[in-house]
């Protein structure tokens, strides 16, 4: 019985991961199921980060990236905002060589700010290939401006991306933790 439920689940997962791959215009070998974000979050710190290794990210970011840092037992590096939101073009100016994680959200959880695409853009061009950016997109669906991530741009450009999404937000799932999409190119 365990059995078939498991094959049941399974089978969902995978037309889940087959119907975000056709919205995003991804391959579902992009997208990862997870129990929601901050599993997925956890999840690249884990695999990314040690006690020999840095985590950067704002200095009002979601709390949640300092805690993965701390846990991996990593040193966290801060970037000061301006006006509150993330000071990408300054980023590249506090990576360390033992950097391996860049936390961005955006918009930013908790002060609600968002950086363009093009914003974003011009900061990955300027990280090491050998840094994993984490995009974490947990408030898209309340972003309406014109100039705001275009993920399949990214996924195209960059190889050190990983971009996150949940669907406990604006869908209102967060009790059921239901899922996360991942989208990656290649890391």
């Amino acid at each position: 019985m365990v059995r078939t439920s498991f094959i049941t689940v399974s089978f969902k997962v995978k037309e889940l991961k087959e119907k975000i791959a056709k919205l995003e215009a991804v391959s579902t070998k992009q997208i990862v199921i997870g129990n929601g974000s901050n599993e997925i979050l956890e999840l690249a710190g884990r695999a990314f980060l040690n006690n020999k290794s840095s985590a950067l990210m704002s200095k009002h970011a979601f709390a949640v990236y300092k805690i993965i840092a701390q846990v991996c037992g990593s040193k966290i590096i801060e970037v000061p905002m301006i006006d509150w939101r993330h000071d990408l073009e300054n980023f590249k100016n506090y990576i360390t060589g033992d950097t391996r994680i860049v936390f961005i959200a955006n918009p930013n959880n908790p002060t609600g700010t968002y950086n363009s695409h093009k914003d974003f853009k011009d900061m990955m061009q300027n990280i090491p290939p050998s840094v994993l950016v984490v995009l974490d997109l947990a408030y898209y669906e309340y972003v309406e401006a014109d100039d705001y991530i275009k993920i399949k741009d990214l996924l195209d450009q960059f190889d050190n991306i990983l971009i996150t999404k949940t669907f406990s937000k604006i869908q209102g799932l967060a009790s059921l933790s239901l899922a996360l999409p991942i989208f990656f190119r290649a890391l």
